[in-house]
């Protein structure tokens, strides 16, 4: 499915540019499962990329 690979993405891809545009995708098709959430919180704290630290809480809501 989709949102497994944005998932995987986001987890492991290591361009910037790659792990921001799942981000990005994940918050646009409101995909808020568990899994997606739980995710997303990981990258907000811990991403080593400011902007995909920076894109993750919009993601959320």
């Amino acid at each position: 499915a989709i949102r497994n690979l944005l998932i995987d993405r986001i987890e492991f891809d290591p361009i910037e540019k790659v792990r921001y545009s799942a981000v990005e995708a994940l918050g646009l098709y409101g995909m808020t499962n568990p899994k997606c959430r739980s995710v997303l919180l990981w990258a907000v704290r811990y991403d080593k990329s400011p902007l995909v630290r920076a894109a993750a809480p919009n993601a959320l809501v």
